[in-house]
């Protein structure tokens, strides 16, 4: 999807170069460089509960901890 985007936008600021001039680069990449951050962002996230989530079920495995123990409940 993100590719799909991406070529929309450089034809348009290829069609908008001629019209704004140099400011339309700015002002198109501004957009895809903020979606691409923001999922850069989330897959950081995903990965940190992961990595949380593994370290917590060590020790269940190792025997320290009983089972389950590292599972969130409702409050």
């Amino acid at each position: 999807m993100l590719q799909v985007v991406a070529v929309v936008v450089a034809a348009v600021m290829a069609l908008a170069i001629g019209v704004a001039g140099l400011w339309a680069l700015p002002v198109f990449s501004l957009p895809l460089l903020t979606q691409l951050s923001l999922r850069r962002c989330a897959h950081v996230r995903a990965t940190y509960r992961q990595t949380i989530a593994s370290l917590a079920r060590a020790t269940e495995i190792a025997g320290y901890t009983p089972a389950g123990h590292a599972r969130r409940r409702p409050c």
